[in-house]
């Protein structure tokens, strides 16, 4: 009896690391096959959450939104990049970090984007994960 409890035990574990590495390890979804909840400007945004910041929680927190914007500042560090886009204030702006693999070969400082992406609160930076570019 008790060799049968310690194999039920020892498969049990078995199933349930198995289970948690998939879920661990489980790829994240592109951003690009996710469908936007709603498009605003950056501007608005960095506004919307520097007047009310539980009210903006809750209209973009955890959301799909494309944020359109001119580009102030590009980041780049190891693959991994980062779009600043004008938030009306020197010190407030949204902060789009991009999915690794996204080219941005095409856009500079001052030009005017479209990115998709979820709002992920706001620090100093409205901050927007997962981002793409997207087409007007």
């Amino acid at each position: 009896m008790k060799k049968i409890l310690i194999i039920a035990s020892f498969l049990i574990f078995l199933i349930a690391a198995s289970i948690s590495w998939h879920y661990y390890y489980k790829p994240v979804e592109s951003t690009r096959n996710l469908n936007a909840e709603s498009r605003a400007e950056a501007i608005a945004i960095v506004n919307d959450f520097s007047n009310d910041e539980q009210k903006a929680n809750d209209q973009y927190l955890n959301k799909v939104i494309v944020v359109s914007g001119d580009i102030v500042e590009i980041e780049q560090s190891s693959g991994h990049a980062t779009l600043f886009l004008d938030g009306g204030d020197l010190l407030k702006r949204v902060a789009c970090e991009m999915e690794s693999g996204e080219h941005l070969d095409d856009v500079s400082i001052g030009d005017r984007v479209f990115v998709k992406g979820i709002c992920t609160g706001f620090l100093m930076d409205v901050v927007f994960t997962r981002c793409i570019l997207e087409k007007e």
